[in-house]
């Protein structure tokens, strides 16, 4: 990563930042490096331990958001289908979704969960984070998801329903407040973390990347 570029130019520059599904590697691998960075930095750990015993990765599929040639971020989103045998992140055997979440008939519905997103602090702006949420969202109705999952601190899922809102979905992005999440491993060290859900609408198309502005 290119820190000289990060440290000495104005930016976000819109026309230079673009956000993409990729399996590439080496992508990957930068994005991993990015995302280590940020729990880091908002978890006061110094070590990252989030995949919970599991290997999702080869489920997933994960967005990118690159400057130029440089990766400033991206995010995950790992499915479940009626009758898979895997789990997504968050569920595990001390957290149920589909006993916890009864009237969403999860049995019965492809579900997903949003995880590891990350923005590289100098790039972080609501607007940028509006922009990646769409991505995300438009991609998990395109393959056939009914409801999105995600664990984060609570100013984060606020800012998440912010975006949700200003991305025009007609229904509610819940913050579950009341709703313990397991800290395995003590992945989220000190920091207070919240669920959320979101019931994706079939008919939503979307908005242009290009009509968000960033500054």
């Amino acid at each position: 990563m290119n820190k000289n570029i990060i440290e000495n130019e104005y930016f976000p520059i819109f026309g230079d930042i673009f956000p993409f599904f990729t399996k590439q590697s080496q992508l990957l691998q930068e994005y991993d490096e990015v995302r280590i960075e940020c729990y880091r930095e908002l978890t006061k750990l110094p070590e990252i331990n989030d995949n919970n015993g599991h290997d999702y990765d080869h489920r997933a599929d994960t967005l990118i958001v690159t400057y130029k040639d440089i990766v400033i971020g991206g995010g995950k989103v790992v499915g479940k289908f009626p009758g898979d045998q895997h789990l997504i992140p968050l569920d595990d055997s001390e957290l149920n979704l589909e006993k916890q979440f009864k009237d969403f008939n999860l049995d019965q519905v492809p579900y997903c969960e949003f995880t590891r997103m990350s923005i590289l602090k100098p790039f972080r702006s609501p607007k940028l984070l509006h922009a990646i949420s769409n991505e995300l969202i438009l991609y998990s109705i395109a393959k056939g998801y009914k409801y999105m999952f995600s664990v984060s601190s609570l100013a984060q899922a606020r800012c998440n329903r912010r975006s949700a809102k200003v991305l025009g979905l007609p229904f509610e992005y819940n913050i579950h407040t009341n709703m313990e999440v397991p800290n395995h491993n003590n992945k989220y060290g000190d920091l207070k973390v919240v669920i959320s859900s979101l019931e994706f609408p079939s008919h939503w198309k979307g908005i242009k990347t290009h009509s968000i502005k960033i500054y």
